[in-house]
């Protein structure tokens, strides 16, 4: 039995699935609101419309079912066009929604009688639609989440290269047509292409909303409701992944942790009003300060967090004291002036979150203790000497008897490790070669230590011996990718010491070390 196509029951299935869109889609539409849905269902309407009057050829006059069909076919590929530029919010030009349909009554008309002439000249117009369409989807390709946009562009180039390969067939007489409801595999393949390609652009435009509506909502449901900074939760899972780098690449990662001075006395005696104005006007006086790389987050009432990516210490304390000195420039709130106290911390790689947020928290109290409006780093030695500033407390890197581990393999090592951190500290104003010499062997000094130290806990039946173990290899990774990155001009020497200073020789020695002392029998 030899199997055949009906050509208008295709036609007919055509405008059924073209109705159905039409209509399910604009009862979801929302007037008012450029999602791209109103112009796609009014799309669909005039696809099904030109359909039927395409379907009553011979019954009706040429100008409604050639001229008038025809234009609302072509109309419906430019309302395709205009709902992808609406949802992309993006302008699309007057031109691209009518004057196709008006050049493909223009060029129709002086072919009444030629419908191959037709085929190839309204086919040519449409080519020209839906390459626009995928040039346009193509080029905001990223921009679109989720999946649906992989429908929409499947239907589109579908369309397109039917539409291509049917203007070469009937412009080289490959293919020939006398009525529009023949039976030819043109026709054919017109109708086929053109039911599935139907499901793919509106099932795949929906789901392509839909999935763009979600992340919408979960965008919104990481902002601040009242300043449109981060929320805390979003600030958090980014203070995940950003630590995550730096424990795997070395990226240096700095924290920012800001609070305002003397809000309460501005809600108190200005009222809330006001004082949400305040807030906003710090953020937007905030935004404008850091990179478009940086993160900043509220953390709660006037209390806010500022993440620092690919920021040592150096350019931590530059930022902290830029974004100081714009907050005080901020007009006075009646008698009250607006300015904010901040704690700086930079990240380490054996640094958890809350331990990171603690040193910042520590020295935010510092800036708020010292009289407020002034930016305060985290110490680098966990004991300096009362008054002293971060540069004096660098200069008490000396050796003292309370660092002794009760083993004089460790502490001789240890000395040694004291004496090189301060030579380092000492070549601040040397030539740069001389600077990265002695950090070179400073760190292989600290790797040979390491191994020693490992030989002693495991010898010793140290518990947590392995444990410290990997944090010797986070230490001396870190070290590596931090003298590449310092060879190479990526970082400064200042930040590579305060690695030196307090990455190793704080953190570790002081910290990390000093959990073993009760188990080898030192202080």
């Amino acid at each position: 039995m030899e199997f055949h196509v009906h050509v208008p029951t295709m036609l007919v299935l055509s405008i059924v699935m073209s109705l159905t869109f039409a209509g399910s889609i604009g009862w979801v539409a929302r007037p008012g609101v450029r999602d791209g849905l109103l112009p796609l269902s009014l799309g669909f309407a005039c696809h099904a419309v030109g359909y039927v009057l395409l379907g009553l050829r011979g019954m009706i006059p040429d100008l409604f079912s050639v001229l008038l069909a025809n234009m609302l076919v072509t109309g419906a590929c430019s309302l395709l066009l205009l709902a992808v530029a609406q949802f992309l919010q993006e302008r699309l030009a007057s031109a691209w929604l009518w004057g196709p349909a008006l050049a493909v009554v223009l060029l129709l008309s002086a072919y009444l009688d030629d419908i191959n002439t037709r085929v190839i000249l309204g086919g040519s117009v449409l080519v020209v639609v839906f390459a626009a369409l995928l040039w346009r989807l193509a080029r905001a390709h990223r921009r679109i989440s989720g999946r649906g946009r992989y429908l929409l562009l499947t239907g589109v180039l579908i369309t397109l290269v039917l539409l291509i390969a049917r203007v070469v067939l009937f412009a080289t007489g490959a293919a020939v047509l006398e009525q529009v409801l023949d039976y030819a595999p043109s026709q054919v393949m017109l109708y086929v292409t053109a039911f599935v390609s139907q499901i793919l652009l509106g099932t795949g435009f929906l789901l392509m909303a839909k999935e763009s509506a979600e992340a919408q909502a979960r965008h919104q449901a990481m902002l601040d409701s009242l300043t449109g900074c981060w929320n805390r939760a979003r600030i958090e899972a980014l203070v995940k992944y950003e630590m995550a780098r730096l424990k795997r690449y070395g990226t240096p990662l700095s924290l920012l942790l800001l609070d305002m001075d003397h809000f309460k006395l501005i809600n108190d005696q200005h009222g809330h009003l006001l004082g949400d104005s305040v807030l906003k006007a710090f953020v937007a006086r905030v935004q404008g300060v850091i990179r478009e790389t940086d993160l900043l987050g509220r953390w709660g009432g006037e209390e806010f967090v500022v993440l620092l990516p690919s920021s040592g210490f150096v350019a931590m304390t530059q930022m902290a004291e830029r974004i100081r000195a714009q907050v005080e420039a901020l007009p006075m709130v009646g008698d009250v002036r607006v300015t904010v106290s901040l704690g700086c911390a930079s990240c380490q790689s054996t640094d958890s979150w809350e331990t990171w947020l603690g040193r910042a928290d520590v020295a935010l109290y510092r800036a708020k203790a010292a009289g407020r409006n002034r930016a305060e780093c985290e110490m680098p030695l966990t004991r300096p000497g009362p008054g002293l500033s971060v540069a004096e407390s660098l200069g008490e890197l000396v050796w003292r008897d309370e660092y002794l581990s009760g083993n004089p393999e460790i502490d001789d090592e240890h000395r040694t490790l004291f004496v090189s951190a301060r030579r380092l500290f000492d070549l601040q104003q040397e030539e740069e070669g001389s600077l990265t010499a002695a950090a070179r062997v400073f760190v292989a000094e600290l790797e040979a230590h390491m191994a020693t130290e490992e030989r002693v806990l495991a010898n010793a039946g140290y518990p947590e011996c392995a444990a410290h173990t990997a944090l010797h290899r986070q230490l001396a990774e870190r070290a590596h990718r931090l003298l590449e990155a310092q060879a190479r001009g990526q970082l400064t020497f200042d930040e590579l010491l305060h690695f030196v200073v307090y990455e190793v020789t704080v953190q570790h020695l002081f910290i990390e070390d000093a959990k073993f002392h009760a188990h080898l029998g030192g202080a």
